[in-house]
């Protein structure tokens, strides 16, 4: 007999695999900084077993380049004008981890910084409000690091209607 796989689907809204579950496909990694590690990691994850990790592998002199690493989501169909939810989780192993920025279609809507509210060491959960303005959108979640080797993670990325 052969095995036949489970197809991803969207993980409680519109974007496949937000929880990265199914691999990494079909999000999309730019590593900008040769010393960063990015890409998937079952040391921890708030949901499942697998989450995005994004590594800054030693200090280093001067916050450059400033973004280190990129995970995008493909584009996808959306109600024009109708108000959505973007929600998500984020980890930061240490206070001086950095913060993430979260963009859709491109324009920045939130920063989570390792030392927001409750702190670094634990999963927090972020919620983005947004109404598109056009049939499309790509969200997309940008890791900035200061100076110090730092691990930041990303999971249960939901993006639903607010109706």
């Amino acid at each position: 007999m052969t095995p036949t796989s489970t197809p991803c689907t969207a993980y409680g809204g519109l974007l496949t695999n937000g929880d990265f579950e199914c691999g990494i496909a079909p999000w999309t990694i730019e590593v900008l900084d040769p010393n960063i590690k990015a890409g998937l990691t079952s040391a921890s994850a708030h949901s499942g077993t697998t989450s995005f990790e994004s590594k800054l592998l030693a200090d280093r002199p001067l916050q450059e380049p400033v973004t280190s690493t990129r995970i995008k989501s493909p584009r996808v169909s959306v109600q024009r004008n109708v108000p959505c939810r973007l929600s998500f989780w984020v980890w930061f192993d240490n206070m001086y981890a950095g913060f993430i920025g979260v963009m859709i279609d491109g324009q920045p809507k939130r920063t989570i910084d390792a030392r927001d509210a409750p702190g670094w060491g634990v999963w927090k959960e972020v919620t983005v409000d947004y109404t598109p303005q056009n049939n499309h959108v790509q969200v997309t979640f940008e890791f900035l690091y200061g100076r110090v080797a730092s691990v930041a993670r990303l999971d249960s990325v939901v993006l639903e209607y607010l109706h």
